[in-house]
């Protein structure tokens, strides 16, 4: 079982990697909407993963 400072860090270097369009949705949805950063890192991740 990963702690949650683990898993946070993997979303950390896993969100490091992302392209620079996602960098820039992220960055609007969460200005748009205010929502938690992490809550955001978190959709976007699986979306991106979805799509490979």
């Amino acid at each position: 079982m990963k702690t949650a400072k683990q898993k946070s860090h993997k979303l950390a270097r896993v969100a490091c990697e992302l392209p620079e369009e996602m960098a820039k949705a992220f960055k609007a949805k969460v200005a748009s909407q205010g929502l938690k950063i992490r809550d955001v890192v978190v959709n976007l991740i699986s979306e991106y993963l979805k799509e490979k």
